[in-house]
């Protein structure tokens, strides 16, 4: 596990934070290099702070426009309200990445 997904496993929001602002990290590449042999619930970066239901780390996340396909996207709004995380669902649809 790479500094970056480390620090969205453990929810270290200001970590991430400048990683993905300061240090311009943006592809899922920097997140978990085999990242397209994964289905998204094998991703710790994305499924962790899913669960933990972490809206710091999320908004980061998803505030990284290019980062996310559409079924994944899906995936990750149909996972928010299985665990019916509301909070999540708002900074969703509030994010980047579905603008």
């Amino acid at each position: 596990m790479n500094p970056v997904e480390l620090a969205c496993v453990r929810g270290c929001k200001e970590v991430l934070s400048y990683f993905v602002k300061d240090m311009n990290l943006k592809s899922k590449n920097e997140f978990n290099v085999d990242h397209a042999t994964l289905t998204l619930e094998e991703q710790p970066f994305i499924y962790c702070p899913l669960l933990r239901k972490d809206a710091g780390v999320i908004e980061i996340l998803l505030d990284i426009a290019n980062m996310w396909s559409y079924d994944e996207l899906s995936l990750i709004l149909v996972f928010m309200k299985q665990v019916k995380w509301r909070e999540g669902i708002q900074i969703f649809f509030k994010s980047n990445a579905v603008q």
